[in-house]
């Protein structure tokens, strides 16, 4: 039934008697109720330079644009990863965000993203180098770093079950990609908006 509510754009899509809703956004609202503020507004700062950035690459036509939003979206992963360092020491990463011993609400922000990176590298030809190839760059040391918390959150047992299948992923993002999805994301990203300003 909530099939039929996707077509505005807001996916995944949350339905009750009184509306459609972005899972995000009820997501945000409901873990609000649960977190700390702090994590709550990491997760919103998250989302807004991770998200958005993602949607940028993808939508925006424009080589210049694409380039822009692709370094924004490394710098929003870079600064990410950064905080998977614990609270105790700045030099030791821990497994989830902040050193959490358990996924938080901004690796759960964070991880669609990141899991959607290979649609980047498809489409835009866009991509992090791997851990190898930044073997003893202290510029570029976080990515090894968050390639570790990546494959921890796709193997993490509440979100392996969820992962949709990365071909049909692919297929449903390549109307982002000629910019031509109808979607409230799609429609606000072409006309110069950001994904987390719907």
């Amino acid at each position: 039934m909530c099939e039929n509510f996707r077509c505005v754009g807001i996916v995944p899509t949350f339905m009750d008697l009184s509306g459609v809703f972005s899972a995000t956004l009820l997501f945000f609202f409901v873990a609000g109720t649960f977190v700390s503020d702090s994590l709550f507004a990491d997760a919103t700062w998250a989302n807004q330079h991770v998200c958005s950035p993602f949607y940028r690459c993808l939508v925006r036509q424009d080589p210049e644009e694409q380039q822009t939003a692709w370094k924004d979206l490394c710098q929003g992963l870079e600064s990410f990863t950064r905080c998977l360092a614990s609270a105790t020491s700045s030099a030791v990463y821990g497994p989830f965000y902040k050193g959490s011993s358990e996924p938080t609400i901004v690796d759960f922000t964070v991880f669609p993203w990141a899991f959607r990176l290979y649609i980047l590298e498809h489409y835009r030809q866009m991509r992090l180098r791997t851990a190898a190839e930044v073997k003893g760059e202290n510029e570029n040391h976080w990515i090894s770093s968050f390639l570790d918390w990546h494959d921890r959150m796709q193997n993490y047992e509440a979100v392996t079950a969820t992962l949709a299948e990365k071909k049909d992923l692919l297929q449903s993002y390549a109307r982002y990609e000629r910019g031509t999805a109808k979607s409230l994301v799609g429609e606000a990203v072409r006309q110069g908006k950001e994904a987390h300003e719907i």
